[in-house]
């Protein structure tokens, strides 16, 4: 996780298989003021898929 995110920033994650018909892509939505990714497939909720990664200090 970029140590300058803040909350409202959006990354993009993208893997790419050579037997998948198709890419695999994943929207993480910067919450909590940088501490926390949270997995999202509509960019109007952040944390749509409630899968949250927490930033360990």
């Amino acid at each position: 996780m970029s140590k300058t995110a803040e909350s409202g920033s959006w990354i993009g994650l993208g893997l790419a298989r050579e037997y998948w018909d198709r890419n695999c892509m994943l929207d993480l939505a910067v919450v909590e003021g940088g501490n926390t990714l949270c997995a999202t497939n509509d960019p109007d909720v952040p944390c749509g898929l409630d899968v949250r990664f927490t930033r360990e200090k």
